[in-house]
């Protein structure tokens, strides 16, 4: 999707509102596998300011953290409407995505086929997020960046 049809999609929602959304993206996998892996997350995420999450601004406020700065490799900044993106270094335009709700649910496609998490994945690819209460005592919050041409679905 482009940021402009991600923000028409978003543009009914207010401040605050939970949405979800589904991105699937190519996976790293290890040399000499010839598969093409992707993963489809589906994930809830809040139409809301990293910096307005109650860990993050209590941590400011108590002045246990700093403000929120833009993510590492964030070339640029911008709006369309009430949504918020980031152009990154490497050319790729990312939705800034505060996640809430349930936990994301995983899918994987080896070669278009629904599969189970193949044992051929990159180390990086297999690691565990911490939970949303190790990431409250560090004063943060659940995030992802999303690149924009990953989205196939918003609701």
């Amino acid at each position: 999707m482009t940021p402009q049809e991600i923000a028409a999609r978003l543009s009914a929602k207010q401040k605050g509102q939970i949405f979800s959304l589904t991105w699937r993206r190519k996976c790293k996998i290890k040399k000499g596998i010839s598969h093409i892996v992707e993963k489809e997350t589906h994930a809830q995420a809040r139409l809301a300011e990293y910096a307005n999450h109650a860990p993050v601004k209590q941590g400011v406020l108590n002045g246990e953290r700093l403000p929120p700065e833009a993510p590492k490799g964030a070339k640029e900044v911008f709006y369309i409407g009430n949504v918020k993106f980031f152009n990154m270094m490497s050319g790729k335009t990312c939705l800034a995505v505060p996640l809430a709700g349930n936990s994301p649910v995983a899918k994987y496609y080896v070669d278009g086929q629904l599969s189970a998490e193949p044992d051929f994945l990159l180390a990086s690819e297999k690691v565990q997020p911490e939970s949303k209460e190790e990431l409250a005592v560090k004063h943060l919050t659940p995030y992802k960046l999303v690149n924009c041409q990953d989205i196939i679905d918003i609701r």
